[in-house]
């Protein structure tokens, strides 16, 4: 049966209350939430949670802790498994403050963490993770995946302070516990060390994955912070203005540029990968929008295919993911989308996009292929963006000639060596 708003209030308060003495009070807080923007069954209990959380959040102590935990992290965006941390002697002890000022019991309040889904936890903006050092203007909320643009989040006083998405770059920072997504280690990360904010000037950005689906049915995950390991060289990545989308053309776009060595391409000399490769060299982003942050934290995946019979047929899928993309960037990386490549007119490969983050309207999965001959070829996917409102306000423009790749969500190109 499915619950009302109501009914989830007090299955809420209910997991709070569970054998303690405070019951009464615990129904008070849950059905405050009821005063502000209608929750769903499924989001009473983390948006509780949040405020527990910005609530302990309240103490220097903890403050420092959340910092060199997220700071320690070596996943993208320096998130946490919300879960995995409320275990740690740092969770507790953000829980156990945060419970207090709830006037509910801490071990009511570690059932109910346990009893969500998987939550992520960590600061979505770049300039909050650089700049907050420990401080206590801090806003913590519960994330929807509902299309929605706003978030309900809560100061160290417990009072709702609503976020807005792409208008979040007010003092202090902004976190955020969300549905888990997956995720990866960054792939050049700052040293282990302490450090006064979470993230340093220096860091790595991006972060990924390979799967591979094998004939016997079972998968082989390859980490690419563990591919990139032994490579010398970073991958390449550039923020676009809107005035280099509107004055470049094709030939503005760099060819292959291999950012891992290659020796003579033969036997895949110099990049630790099969001689028969298909890499994703070169790709551009242009206005994808991701979770409360417009401008970066974008997660991508192509699932790509080989075909022997000009397409009639797909095979040998194997999935790239690559986090921690801009939204309006271009990008070089040489990372293996399949361990084929076309050396016929009857081959072709076929690499389908899907922007995974689960919030908002940039998911799509078009079906960019290329054929013989093609290699280091761009391919505009993604849906139209004639007419479509600009994140930053007004819509692109229909009609404006100049641009090479005008309203396309991204556009990449796949690149194998002649050996």
């Amino acid at each position: 049966m499915k619950l009302t708003h109501c009914t989830a209030i007090v299955a809420a308060a209910a997991m709070l209350a569970a054998c303690s003495s405070d019951s009464p009070t615990a129904l008070q807080v849950a059905r405050g939430l009821s005063r502000q923007a209608p929750l769903g069954a499924d989001e009473v209990g983390p948006d509780l949670v949040s405020r527990a959380v910005a609530l302990g959040m309240k103490d220097p102590a903890n403050r420092l802790a959340v910092r060199d935990a997220m700071r320690a992290s070596m996943l993208t965006e320096h998130k946490l498994v919300f879960q995995e941390f409320a275990a740690t002697a740092a969770g507790k002890s953000l829980l156990s403050s945060g419970a207090k000022r709830l006037s509910v019991s801490t071990d009511s309040l570690e059932r109910l963490v346990a009893q969500l889904q998987p939550l992520d936890f960590y600061a979505p903006l770049k300039a909050h993770r650089r700049s907050w050092k420990g401080e206590q203007s801090v806003r913590v909320g519960f994330l929807r995946h509902n299309g929605g643009a706003a978030m309900r989040a809560y100061d160290p006083d417990g009072q709702p302070d609503d976020v807005v998405a792409g208008a979040v770059q007010k003092g202090g920072a902004t976190f955020v516990l969300e549905a888990a997504e997956p995720k990866s280690r960054r792939i050049h990360p700052q040293a282990s060390v302490p450090g006064m904010a979470i993230q340093d000037e220096n860091d790595g950005e991006v972060g990924g994955s390979i799967v591979e689906y094998r004939p016997d049915g079972s998968t082989k995950t390859t980490d690419l912070a563990d591919y990139f390991a032994d490579k010398s060289g970073p991958t390449v990545s550039r923020s676009l203005a809107l005035s280099d989308l509107i004055a470049r053309n094709e030939t503005f776009i760099p060819f292959a540029r291999s950012v891992l060595p290659c020796g003579d391409c033969t036997g895949g000399g110099g990049t630790s990968a099969p001689s028969d490769t298909t890499f994703l060299d070169v790709f551009v982003v242009i206005d994808v929008c991701d979770n409360l942050d417009c401008w970066e934290g974008n997660e991508f995946e192509w699932h790509t295919y080989f075909s022997t019979n000009n397409g009639t047929t797909w095979t040998n899928r194997t999935d790239t993911r690559l986090t921690g993309i801009g939204s309006t960037s271009e990008n070089q990386f040489m990372v293996p989308v399949l361990f084929k490549k076309i050396r016929s007119s009857n081959e072709k490969v076929q690499t389908d996009i899907v922007e995974t983050d689960g919030w908002g309207d940039d998911h799509f999965t078009p079906s960019p292929q290329w054929g013989y001959g093609e290699a280091t070829k761009f391919i505009s996917a993604g849906g139209s963006k004639c007419g479509y409102p600009r994140p930053e306000g007004g819509y692109f423009d229909c009609y404006d000639p100049y641009l090479p790749f005008p309203w396309r969500e991204v556009n990449l190109d796949l690149t194998w060596h002649p050996y």
